[in-house]
Formats: C-alpha cells, structure tokens, sequence
C-alpha cells in the first residue's frame, strides 16, 4: 500500500510540472499575439483619427451655416388644459412648459410635424 501512494504523488506532480509547462507556452504565444496586435492596432489609429478630423473640419462651418439659416422659435401661446393627451406630450416634447415660453428648434420635418400637431395653440417665427 505504501508503494501504491508513493506512485499515485509522484504521478500527480508530474501532471502538475506537465500543466505548468503547458500554461507557460500559452502565456508566451498569448503575449507575442498581443504585441503583434498593439503594432497593427497603433498603425491604424494613426492614420484614421487624421481623416476624421479633416472631415470635421470641412463639414463644420457648412453644418453652423445651415443651422443658423435654419432655425424656429416657438411660443406657447394658449394653455394645454384641456386639450387631448398627445398634443400635450408634444407641447412638452417641443421644450414648452408655461404659456409665453418660448424655444428655439431646428427647421426640419419632425418639428414641422409636432408643431401642425398643436398649431393651435402656439406661434411660430423664423430666426
């Protein structure tokens, strides 16, 4: 019996020594794989971020100067006691709180959209 653990231990430690080696190379191939990928993953950071702030820059003054030529105020100018649950939700959609507030949205359809929904109870100017 004796014989027999003595055998069992040392057939465990050399599993233990045969996993540990095992774990080493992977951690050697796995860190060479990751400084391979950091190389290629820095050479295209580089590159990319310099297109788009090139492209930033060419798209931002257009962008201002729609915007600015663009825009509507809006100004509640009737209560919405009273009035059907949806055209109130619009009314706060469009940043509209008290009678006489007033907001400043960009011109496009869904603006549109909300304010034919409670044309009635708000004026609209452009700026």
């Amino acid at each position: 019996m004796a014989e027999t653990k003595t055998t069992k231990k040392v057939a465990a430690e050399k599993t233990t020594a045969a996993k540990k080696t095992t774990t080493t190379k992977k951690a050697t191939t796995t860190t060479a794989a990751k400084k391979a990928t950091a190389t290629k993953t820095t050479t295209t950071k580089t590159t990319k971020p310099a297109e788009v702030k090139a492209a930033e820059v060419k798209s931002t003054p257009k962008t201002a100067a729609k915007a600015a030529k663009k825009s509507l105020r809006v100004t509640l100018i009737r209560s919405t006691i009273g009035c059907k649950p949806n055209q109130v939700k619009t009314v706060k959609a469009l940043g509209l709180k008290k009678v006489n507030s007033h907001s400043d949205l960009v011109d496009n359809a869904a603006v549109r959209g909300m304010i034919f929904t409670v044309k009635h109870l708000v004026k609209v100017e452009e700026i």
